[in-house]
C-alpha cells in the first residue's frame, strides 16, 4: 500500500513539473514565432526599399546632382527597435 502511495505521488509530481515546463515551452514558442514574423517584415521592408534606392539611384544623373542629396536617410528602415 505504501509502495503504491509513493508512485502515486511520483507520477503526480512528474505529471506537474512536465506541465510547467511544456507551458514554459509553449511560451517560448510563441515568442519566437512573433520574433520571427517581426524580422520577416523587417526584411521584406529593406529589401524593398534596395530595390526602390536602386532603380532611383540608377536614375540619377551624379554629374547633375550633388550627391549628398541622394543619399537622404529614411524613417520606415527603423525596423529592429521593436525587437527589444
Amino acid at each position: 500500500m505504501e509502495i503504491k502511495l509513493f508512485i502515486l505521488i511520483l507520477v503526480f509530481i512528474l505529471l506537474l513539473i512536465w506541465l510547467f515546463f511544456n507551458r514554459r515551452l509553449k511560451a517560448q514558442n510563441k515568442n519566437h514565432s512573433l520574433q520571427v514574423n517581426q524580422l520577416q517584415y523587417c526584411i521584406n521592408t529593406h529589401k524593398s526599399q534596395v530595390t526602390f534606392r536602386d532603380k532611383k539611384l540608377n536614375k540619377y544623373d551624379f554629374l547633375r546632382y550633388n550627391l549628398s542629396e541622394s543619399l537622404v536617410t529614411q524613417e520606415e528602415m527603423k525596423c529592429f527597435e521593436y525587437l527589444t
